[in-house]
């Protein structure tokens, strides 16, 4: 993987929420039209090589570029790519597995590829010295986040789509094209901003039930989940009273070795907060990629959280609410 002082910051998030309605990506066959234009779009499914089983969010980045998605809750995806940019393949990364490159030319017309993933061995260094206090590493990252993330501020130019399913049909799809202020991580003035560049919504209201609700989302609430700009959401000290964190295994990401902390929220707290993996980079101390999930045991307060406007007779009640965020 490689790093630097000043390109490094979150390239990519993917946030998925199942409820009587799901929001994620739609997978290849159920898109809505393309921009055949001035875009090519490649249809593929991710899985595992031994088992079968589909990858989701494993990353898809066009070799070259900052183009890049990830597959959904069903291993697909879908990215669009200019037809005038010049790119030869795709890479394909997914955590515990190696990566894949597929050729450009493997993909013909909106025919979906079919890319399996090998399980990639962990050869640890002669000596690996494990810390025994997470909470310790943690504040060691972000005490290095201005020699590890960018300190200059960046503009981004994104893709986010939004979709809701009913059974296994989509109802209504929103994409729009976003450009992205991305501060320096180092300054907390800097503060991250989505403006809407291009926008369109499609639905069929006639496979839609006529009660409808409004679900907490959007590309502004995507960037917030950056943990390494906005630590508050889960790694700032004073969560080691909310949080366990310990050291759960050491693995490969990109041929470089990583901590992976695991966390949950514990017993005696009541509100719901988040559980999930950071993946550190062992030479560095700093953040590749992070992925959780908020805690929906407690029903009621979850649904508060993501449910903005419903019937009063209607009863929601939020199944997952997942997120992932990469950093290169």
């Amino acid at each position: 993987m490689k790093t630097s002082k000043t390109n490094r910051g979150m390239w990519l998030l993917a946030a998925l929420l199942m409820a009587g309605a799901s929001l994620f990506a739609a997978p290849a066959g159920e898109e809505d039209p393309i921009d055949t234009i001035k875009f090519n779009a490649y249809y593929g499914t991710i899985s595992d090589a031994k088992s079968g089983k589909t990858l989701p969010f494993a990353t898809i980045e066009a070799l070259g570029s900052n183009i890049a998605t990830v597959t959904n809750i069903d291993g697909n995806f879908i990215i669009k790519i200019a037809k005038d940019a010049k790119i030869s393949g795709l890479k394909i990364s997914y955590i515990g597995y190696k990566n894949k490159n597929v050729a450009i030319s493997d993909f013909q017309g909106d025919r979906s590829v079919s890319i399996e993933l090998e399980p990639s061995p962990i050869q640890l260094k002669e000596v690996t010295i494990r810390p025994q206090d997470a909470m310790k590493l943690i504040m060691d990252v972000l005490q290095n986040i201005r020699e590890n993330y960018s300190e200059e501020p960046m503009m981004m130019r994104g893709f986010y789509r939004e979709t809701i399913q009913r059974g296994r049909n989509y109802v209504s799809i929103s994409e729009a094209v976003i450009d992205i202020y991305k501060g320096g991580y180092s300054n907390e003035y800097q503060v991250d901003q989505v403006k809407l560049f291009k926008g369109r919504k499609s639905a069929d209201v006639e496979k839609m039930d006529t009660v409808l609700f409004k679900v907490q989302g959007g590309p502004n609430t995507t960037i917030l989940m950056d943990v390494v700009k906005n630590p508050y959401i889960l790694l700032s000290e004073e969560y080691a009273e909310i949080y366990t964190f310990h050291l759960s295994d050491v693995i490969a990401i990109d041929d470089r070795l990583h901590y992976v902390v695991s966390f949950k929220q514990n017993d005696y707290v009541d509100d719901p907060f988040y559980k999930g993996k950071l993946y550190i980079d062992m030479d560095k101390l700093a953040i590749s990629e992070a992925e959780f999930e908020l805690n929906v045991e407690n029903q009621e307060e979850a649904a508060r959280m993501f449910i903005q406007r419903k019937p009063m007779s209607m009863s929601i009640i939020p199944e997952r609410a997942v997120y992932r965020a990469k950093y290169t």
